[in-house]
């Protein structure tokens, strides 16, 4: 009771996708523009180098800057942000700020506040009570 099988379906039933369909899709992912890649290339050593950031860059979520954010001043380590502006999260440093990387390939840090809160979008259909709630 409460655990349904669908036997009904045989995935042999489905065709394998063509092989354009295949190549395309690889194609698109190294079409990058070459200057593009070799600028990005240029962005990850100049921040390996900035902030001594050894080991693999992985993206922890992707967040955006909050419509309503106004210019600030910027240190040599900041990132230079625009209202809206989407970013990735690299690295949470402390509760004040992220170490984020642009749709550029730029590095820096932003304030937390400066961000849209992104608490509650990614887990909201966890029921209560549930033990994966923290």
């Amino acid at each position: 009771v409460g655990d349904e099988v669908y036997d009904d379906v045989d995935a042999s039933d489905f065709p394998a996708p063509p092989p354009e369909l295949i190549q395309g899709a690889k194609a698109k992912t190294e079409e990058k523009d070459p200057k593009k890649l070799k600028k990005q290339e240029k962005e990850e050593k100049d921040f390996r180098k900035k902030f001594k950031y050894d080991g693999e860059i992985r993206v922890l979520y992707s967040t955006k800057v909050a419509p309503s954010f106004t210019s600030k001043r910027w240190g040599t380590r900041d990132l230079q942000v625009k209202p809206g502006e989407s970013l990735e999260v690299i690295q949470s440093t402390d509760d004040t700020k992220v170490l984020c990387r642009n749709e550029e390939g730029k590095y820096g840090y932003v304030l937390r506040s400066y961000l849209v809160d992104n608490d509650g979008e990614i887990y909201d259909d966890i029921a209560d009570g549930c033990i994966y709630d923290n």
